[in-house]
């Protein structure tokens, strides 16, 4: 028997059999992404057959690089317009938060004078369709530049050779997008590519690799006898004598005021893949004892302190992560030893994710 048609105001059977819409939305990012333009000149070729992209930390001389810090604010899903040759050539959806990396051997020569040691970004390149160089079209793109960190000289429409990655406001990444053949739907598609693989990514491939070489190096020094180099290796997760080291000084989470050990995490303020020495992996002030929760935010760089105990939180992290979390950003958790001062120093510049 043929059903009664439905009238206006009945409720619509499901459009979505498959649930790929609700994955879709599921998809979606807590934060909106955003876009950045990339220079790549020298290491183009790398950067984009690797799909990464790589700055040192800081500019020749020690000097603080805001093309660098900008780095720390890329997140997956965000996309990324590579510039190279003078032409906008290729579009990248970001496959990761930054993290710590070592400067690409593949580099060779190329950057002799950067630091050996950067902020890495995965991310997945392809071509645009229709690459385009930015001066010929100077004049359109000119009034949406901006002020301060512009990826175009405005009078010229060339680039600046001192700029890596900047952000774009979204008027003038529309306005490129478009320029370079690159529709809203193929965009939305290729993020939701990434997105639905994408599971844990955030360099820890690359991070664990290194780690490995590290200790393989350990087990391997002659310098070193056994309990040493045991005492080393665990503390690499937090186990063993820089465990029992820290649990002594910090005696329980400073957020959550969980004191019981069999539910707290001893992790490393200062990596320790980027310690500079055994006495630095095995220091009790180089660690805090948090909560899983606590801990993941601190280890991941989405949170981090000041020495007085200001608690300082990633603009990447949305704020229902912390209230699901149960994490006040206002909260003071005590002031720290001055033995830990250095090491917190190096979380703020190098791990927490955020620009300075």
């Amino acid at each position: 028997m043929s059903q009664p048609p439905l009238s206006p105001d009945a409720p619509h059977p499901p459009q979505d059999p498959g649930g790929l819409d609700s994955l879709r939305r599921a998809l979606q990012p807590q934060r909106t992404p955003r876009h950045w333009w990339v220079n790549q000149n020298r290491t183009w070729r790398q950067e984009q057959q690797g799909d990464y992209i790589w700055s040192p930390v800081r500019s020749r001389g020690g000097r603080r690089n805001p093309y660098y810090d900008f780095m720390r604010e890329v997140g997956p899903g965000d996309v990324v317009l590579a510039y190279h040759g003078g032409r906008i050539q290729r579009l990248g959806i970001a496959r990761s938060f930054c993290y710590d990396a070592p400067k690409p051997t593949e580099f060779g020569s190329r950057g002799d004078y950067w630091e050996d040691w950067g902020h890495r970004v995965s991310v997945r390149f392809t071509p645009v369709p229709r690459p385009f160089r930015p001066r010929d079209v100077i004049e359109r793109l000119r009034p949406l530049l901006p002020a301060r960190y512009s990826p175009l000289q405005p009078e010229s429409g060339h680039g600046l050779q001192n700029l890596y990655l900047t952000p774009l406001s979204e008027p003038l990444a529309q306005v490129v997008l478009e320029l370079a053949g690159v529709p809203q739907a193929m965009l939305a598609e290729r993020r939701f590519a990434l997105l639905a693989g994408l599971g844990e990514y955030d360099g820890a491939a690359v991070t664990g690799a290194i780690e490995s070489r590290i200790e393989a190096r350990i087990r391997e020094a002659a310098d070193l006898d056994a309990t040493t180099k045991t005492s080393l290796i665990e503390a690499r997760v937090g186990q063993g004598e820089f465990r029992a080291r820290v649990l002594q000084l910090e005696g329980g989470c400073r957020i959550t005021g969980v004191r019981d050990p069999v539910h707290l995490v001893a992790s490393h303020i200062k990596p320790w893949r980027a310690c500079q020495d055994g006495r630095e992996r095995l220091d009790g002030h180089n660690g805090l004892v948090l909560a899983p929760h606590a801990d993941h935010l601190f280890d991941r760089g989405f949170l981090s302190f000041r020495d007085n105990g200001e608690m300082l939180v990633s603009p990447l992290v949305g704020p229902e992560i912390l209230s699901a979390f149960h994490i006040d950003p206002a909260q003071r958790v005590g002031h720290f030893r001055d033995e830990q001062a250095p090491y917190l120093q190096y979380h703020r510049l190098h791990v927490l994710r955020r620009a300075m």
